[in-house]
Formats: structure tokens, C-alpha cells, sequence
């Protein structure tokens, strides 16, 4: 699959399906293997491409510093190498803020926008618990991160009544680890560029068809935080579903079909 410079990088990724792009962006340390249950649904319809953020997956690696600002350029990067003229743009979490970012300065890209479980400004005191990420990573190993991720981003619920399935999914979330390591220091700046995150007071000025997404049981980032950017972007829509952080991978039909919803009203924008 290609990769392509962009910025000061080489970034990869992926795409399939054929028809109006679809762009899927990820979140605080997860590549493209997060849109594992997206992907082969939205690419009947749809032409998909997953990005792996600077610093993850298959993309370059550089030393920090990182911002927002400079992933969002990254991706524009990739609307321009891909000849991406027009899309449907899906962020979670961080992802969710390098789209903010990109839906101000790129909008004439966008057809319309998904902010997943997302926030527009990281509260004070988050770079404690997000480090301590890193730190598990990077102390602990690949099976004790993976286990702090699944306490952090499933539900008690989904736990419990679908242990087999997770424990199939813990496995394979360590053997994509163990194939494509995640770093601690393009972590940490990750971290960085997403704690020192703030665009509340701009995103008024997004003006493209904005759906705000969340899992009602989310812990990561509450639908609190959703709430307020729906308040903030001027007719943004505002869709809580079952599920937590991970609700794209505890209830994808429920998350794939609220996407393609969406997609289909904004098809002609």
C-alpha cells in the first residue's frame, strides 16, 4: 500500500472501496487497525481511506515536538498526494481534533464532518493520566498498555457479556503491537500535541454539515465534551449511541450505520 511525503514525512495508508472518499483519522496512539470493523461495511458504498497518523503504524516516526496544527497539515498532504478533491472526514478522539483543525482550514475539502468521541479543548491535568499511558507502554509492556486501553475504552457491560470476543480482540491488539511496535517517544509527543489541544473558541467558524458522535457510557472523553462542541459548531448534530470510547469496535453496526446516515445526507455538498 502507498505512502506518500507529506510535510516532513513519508505517510501511509490505506484505501478501498470505490465512490465518494470517506477519510478515517485515529486517535491518540492507534493506527489504522482501529477501523478494522469500519472498513469493509462503509467500502460497499464508498471509496475508504485510513491514515496512520505521524509517529504511528506504518507512517515516519520523527522526533517531537507534534501539534495538531501539524497532523492537520499532514492530512491535507494526503487530500492533495491522493487527489482527494472531496470527503466525508471521520476523526476519533484525537483524530477528532486534527479534523477540527482541518474542517477550519480546508473546508472547501468536506463534504461533511464526524467528530467521534472528541473534545474541543483537553482539560488541565489530562497529560497526568495520558502519560501514564506512555509510561505503562514503555515500563510495563505490550500486554499491561493493552489491558489499561480496553479498562479505559470498553464498557463494564461489553466486558462482561462479550469476554470471549474481547479476549479475541486483546490478542490481536498484541500481535499487531508485536508487528508494528508503538514507539514511546512519538507517543509522548502525540500526548503533547493533543493535551495542549484548544480550539473552543474557533470552532464557531466550522461551517461544514457537522455530526458530534459519542458513546453514552464513555469515560475517555464524556459526552460532556461532546455536547459542548455541538453547541459551539452553528447546526451541528448531536448523535449519542450505546457504547464507550471504543463504540466503533463494541457496537460497529450502531456506529457504521449512524456514518452512513450521515454520508447520505451531505452526499451532494
Amino acid at each position: 500500500m502507498p505512502r506518500v511525503k507529506v510535510s516532513d514525512i513519508e505517510m501511509y495508508y490505506e484505501c478501498v472501496g470505490e465512490g465518494v472518499p470517506v477519510v478515517l483519522v485515529t486517535g491518540y496512539g492507534a493506527d489504522l487497525f482501529a477501523w478494522a470493523l469500519q472498513a469493509p461495511e462503509l467500502s460497499q458504498s464508498y471509496r475508504v481511506y485510513m491514515i496512520d497518523n505521524r509517529g504511528v503504524g506504518s507512517t515516519d516516526k520523527p522526533d517531537g515536538p507534534y501539534t495538531i496544527k501539524m497532523m492537520a497539515n499532514d492530512l491535507a498532504g494526503l487530500f492533495k498526494a491522493a487527489d482527494i478533491e472531496k470527503a466525508h472526514l471521520v476523526g476519533h478522539s484525537m483524530g477528532g481534533m486534527i479534523s477540527q483543525q482541518f474542517a477550519l482550514d480546508h473546508p472547501e475539502l468536506l463534504r461533511s464532518l464526524t467528530l467521534a468521541s472528541t473534545t474541543c479543548r483537553v482539560p488541565r491535568g489530562a497529560d497526568l493520566m495520558l502519560l501514564l499511558w506512555t509510561d505503562i507502554l514503555e515500563k510495563l509492556g505490550n500486554e499491561a498498555f493493552v489491558n489499561n486501553v480496553i479498562a479505559w475504552c470498553f464498557t463494564f457491560d461489553y466486558v462482561e457479556k462479550q469476554y470471549d470476543a474481547l479476549m479475541m480482540m486483546r490478542q490481536m491488539m498484541l500481535n499487531h503491537l508485536d508487528d508494528q511496535p508503538l514507539l514511546p517517544g512519538p507517543f509522548r509527543s502525540q500526548c503533547a500535541a493533543a493535551t495542549s489541544f484548544d480550539l473552543a473558541d474557533r470552532i464557531g467558524n466550522i461551517k461544514v454539515p457537522t455530526m458530534v458522535l459519542v458513546g453514552k457510557e464513555d469515560i475517555l472523553t464524556p459526552p460532556k465534551f461532546s455536547e459542548e462542541i455541538a453547541n459551539r459548531i452553528p447546526g451541528a448534530f448531536l448523535n449519542i449511541i450505546e457504547g464507550g470510547h471504543a463504540y466503533n469496535q463494541e457496537v460497529p453496526s450502531a456506529f457504521n450505520d449512524a456514518l452512513l446516515k450521515f454520508f447520505e445526507k451531505h452526499e451532494k455538498a
